[in-house]
């Protein structure tokens, strides 16, 4: 077989948890981007917590930003169809046990 070519390694680009460096040395703000893409790496790593916690600011801010976070939130929430199931087999289980058991 033959050998697959290697990458070559890259530098480590800077996450969006780290604040970046401002010219004057001093930490900048981070922007709206930065933000946003901070509320999308913790809904990725499933950290929704967080992503309800990072969200808040820009949804209260509104715009496309605030329309993607509370997009974000959204999918963090319980689902009605698992409630439902959940639901149905606790109801389930009861009738068996009142019926077969007491």
């Amino acid at each position: 077989m033959a050998a697959e070519p290697e990458e070559e390694p890259t530098e480590a680009e800077p996450t969006a948890a780290e604040p970046r460096e401002a010219t004057d040395g001093k930490a900048a703000e981070p922007s709206s981007d930065d933000r946003l893409a901070q509320v999308q790496g913790a809904f990725e790593r499933g950290d929704y917590a967080q992503v309800r916690d990072l969200a808040a600011p820009l949804v209260a801010e509104g715009g496309p930003l605030g329309e993607s976070a509370a997009d974000l939130v959204q999918r963090t929430k319980v689902d009605p169809a698992q409630v439902g199931v959940l639901v149905g087999c606790l109801l389930f289980f009861l009738y068996i046990v009142w019926k077969y058991v007491l």
